[in-house]
């Protein structure tokens, strides 16, 4: 709790983060009311936003915080402190739920670490709040799995529980953002069939949970994800060749990869 207060040394309570591909709104309220719509008019004469309509949640709670008449930058400051603590929370309950006989300073070192992991400095460099969404969910979901396999918890009452959890921490509506959410997931899976000592009950249990929230995410996001397939069945081509073509983007690729490993 102490080490999410990080992000108030950076805005000093004078500097705001705009502009980039942060997307933090000047006047949070209104943005979040036009996001509730369809159809926008902050470009030109107005354009299609069905397909972003995911974002509820993230800037809603940006719209929250600009209730309370603080400045921006204190908004800011305490936005991106809620991430930095619900990030070490996520990863305090899934290190004590899976190493439940450890002391407690191992689950607490975990929290740290997974606060204070280089892999998602990119994401603080434009405040990712989509990503984050996920990366708070990831833990979070894998101990719903972890439980249901381990302490033979109802399958079917854990997946609506993971699919919940994936309405509100929903990565913004941007599927790509799943990749690592989706390797994650199987890894831990197959870590877990590779040590069960009845493999076909642990299958079964898996795909009662993974089926179930499949089933439940698709009728509780319907509202964005059909949009979100018709935007890329529709307009992907036409994206794509506003950015360059491919060449263009395998060129973007290589730059932002250019010191990764």
């Amino acid at each position: 709790l102490l080490l999410s207060f990080t992000p108030f040394l950076w805005l000093q309570g004078k500097f705001v983060v705009a502009g980039h591909d942060a997307g933090l709104p000047l006047d949070p309220t209104v943005h979040f009311v036009d996001r509730l719509h369809t159809w926008t008019f902050r470009y030109g004469e107005g354009s299609d936003q069905s397909f972003a309509l995911a974002g509820f949640f993230i800037h809603g709670f940006e719209a929250f915080l600009d209730q309370f008449g603080l400045s921006l930058s204190l908004q800011q400051s305490l936005q991106f402190s809620a991430y930095f603590f619900l990030m070490g929370l996520s990863m305090y309950v899934f290190s004590r739920v899976i190493f439940e006989k450890e002391p407690i300073y191992f689950p607490l070192l975990a929290a740290v670490v997974y606060q204070y992991n280089h892999f998602i400095l990119q994401a603080w460099f434009i405040a990712e709040r989509t990503k984050f969404s996920l990366y708070i969910a990831l833990p979070l979901f894998l101990t719903l799995l972890f439980l249901v396999v381990t302490k033979k918890k109802n399958p079917v009452k854990y997946g609506i529980l993971g699919a919940l959890l994936l309405f509100v921490l929903n990565g913004g509506g941007f599927l790509p953002l799943y990749g690592a959410f989706f390797v994650a997931s199987l890894a831990f899976s197959a870590g877990m069939l590779f040590f069960s000592q009845s493999f076909m009950k642990t299958c079964g249990a898996m795909l009662a949970f993974f089926g179930t929230v499949i089933v439940a995410t698709l009728f509780l996001q319907a509202y964005w994800l059909l949009p979100y397939l018709q935007f890329v069945r529709s307009n992907f081509a036409e994206s794509v060749a506003q950015s360059g073509g491919v060449e263009g983007v395998i060129h973007w690729l290589k730059s932002i990869s250019e010191h990764t490993s």
